[in-house]
């Protein structure tokens, strides 16, 4: 944005007045001879952000009620240069123009709504303009790039922290509901261009691709979505989070070790994993029968443990905890081309230790997930507390659950939610106090779900990585269980991590609640 249109990042200049507006004098002439009162328009807009002296406007945008935009278009029929779009859109100049009907409505807001209510404009001079909350709610659900540079400007103006702000006026639009993208074209360009903003060029690619597939028939998009897959097979050896090449993150290389059905194929391990720690079942694990001290960790392609169970298992009964750890838990290996890796599921426990060693190998395998950040994490949010036993049915008929519990934060509550976000550069802090704001609303009582997804399908080469299953859960649940919720903000219902690093983080803040109060140590 050109520096001559930002008129002040400093919030003690601030001086909120109709005289900072351009071209306000044309405006008057226009609703002048259209004989309209100024208490039946609003000025929307870049308007609102002049008024706010945070940046100039280039034109004035406004809507009208009714009975005005009828006398405002018998006006334009006469109006030399004026154009009436088949919209309802009225442009007298290049810097007077007449909004679209209910051009808000996508956020909540009519134009009765804009210029009736009191809660939503400010008055000066007799002109009533647009509150800043809406507009910011506004270019965040549109998201254009000029729109993220507004957010930016509001962000940096002060507004936001000051006592006449107000959050329930910031009604974030969830994205299955946003009509803006109302084209295939527009959709593909907007999805294109925001992504490349937030999440880079490989996310881009992928996310496109995706939408384009989707609206391809079957017969076309079936063999490129089979590709597609079959390159996706070796992803995660591909896309560590490390550039060490002979090192590897241990969450990634345990969740390699489920199949596709979701079964884990490395029991091996965890028989290995309980004989250090001393069950006298599994003390023939103790020999090297599976793995050599010399070869270290071995892998196939598609990242299955061909060798070094033992060095694998060693390092894993040493390594403290994320909670302590936070995510730097990796091990040296290295990959050796295996067509047919050797399968040790819950058969082979039987088979070596008996049946009645499968409880203990599953609750030890439970233990490690959770322990190496493997574990996804969903928080069911106060507001979805009456229909938790529902919405709970649904995410087991997806993935398995592992644990629940219940907490009720009744102090620290808003610190809780700060650190839980604290790991994720994508939430700006104006949308976490936007969230606390609402989530508070419902009281302050969470369920803590901890699931096991086998194969979480990250969407990314890049760093972060992001699970398309947790996006895709996440958002069902959303969409299922809005209409349950009485005035309906996004994002109060479930939140759920998304890589492994979210969830050693999340481990570590769950770790601080206790005796109704969330007391944070120092987060890693």
């Amino acid at each position: 944005m050109p520096l001559e249109n930002i008129i002040s990042k400093n919030p003690a200049s601030k001086r909120k007045s109709i005289h900072n507006i351009d071209h306000i004098t044309d405006l008057e002439t226009v609703i002048r001879e259209a004989g309209v009162e100024k208490s039946d328009i609003c000025l929307i807009g870049s308007t609102t952000l002049a008024y706010h002296n945070i940046r100039k406007n280039k034109d004035i945008d406004f809507v009208a009620t009714e009975r005005a935009r009828e006398s405002l278009r018998e006006l334009a029929d006469e109006w030399d240069g004026a154009t009436v779009e088949s919209d309802g859109q009225i442009l007298f100049s290049d810097a007077i123009e007449l909004s679209r009907p209910n051009r808000l409505d996508v956020i909540g807001h009519s134009d009765d709504d804009l210029i009736h209510d009191d809660s939503n404009h400010l008055t000066s001079n007799g002109y009533k303009i647009l509150r800043l909350e809406i507009l910011l709610a506004r270019k965040w659900d549109r998201r254009r790039g000029k729109d993220l540079d507004d957010v930016e400007l509001i962000k940096e103006s002060g507004y936001l922290q000051g006592e006449d702000w107000n959050w329930d006026l910031v009604t974030i639009t969830p994205p299955w509901d946003n009509t803006q993208r109302s084209t295939p074209l527009s959709a593909l360009i907007d999805t294109g261009l925001t992504t490349l903003r937030e999440e880079g060029i490989l996310t881009t690619s992928k996310e496109t691709t995706g939408y384009v597939l989707s609206r391809m028939p079957a017969t076309y998009s079936n063999p490129v979505r089979l590709l597609w897959q079959q390159l996706n097979q070796h992803r995660q050896l591909w896309t560590a989070d490390f550039t060490v090449e002979s090192h590897y993150p241990v969450p990634d290389l345990l969740t390699d070790q489920f199949n596709a059905c979701g079964t884990f194929e490395c029991e091996d391990l965890i028989c290995s994993i309980l004989a250090m720690e001393g069950d006298s079942r599994f003390e023939s694990m103790r020999s090297d029968s599976w793995g050599s001290q010399d070869t270290g960790v071995v892998v196939s392609a598609d990242g299955k443990v061909l060798d070094g169970v033992d060095q694998l298992a060693r390092h894993i009964v040493q390594t403290p905890p994320v909670r302590e750890t936070g995510y730097k838990n990796t091990i040296e290996m290295s990959v050796r081309n295996e067509p047919n890796p050797p399968v040790r599921s819950t058969d082979w426990v039987v088979e070596q230790f008996g049946s009645d060693a499968v409880a203990a190998v599953d609750a030890r395998r439970e233990q490690l997930l959770e322990e190496t950040g493997t574990a996804f994490y969903a928080i069911l949010w106060p507001a979805i507390q009456p229909h938790a036993d529902d919405i709970m049915n649904d995410i087991g008929d997806v993935t398995e659950i592992l644990d629940r519990e219940s907490y009720d934060i009744e102090r620290g509550f808003s610190e809780f939610v700060k650190d839980l976000y604290g790991v994720d550069s994508r939430t700006d802090e104006w949308r976490i106090d936007n969230k606390i704001h609402e989530l508070r609303k419902h009281g302050t009582e969470i369920i803590v779900l901890t699931l096991n997804i086998p194969d979480p399908e990250f969407r990314t080469a890049e760093t972060p990585r992001l699970s398309n299953v947790t996006r895709e859960l996440k958002y069902a649940c959303r969409q299922e269980y809005q209409h349950v919720i009485e005035d309906y903000s996004f994002d109060v219902i479930v939140h759920m991590s998304d890589n492994f690093r979210q969830n050693c983080h999340i481990s570590s803040v769950i770790g601080n609640i206790g005796g109704g109060a969330y007391k944070p140590h120092k987060l890693r």
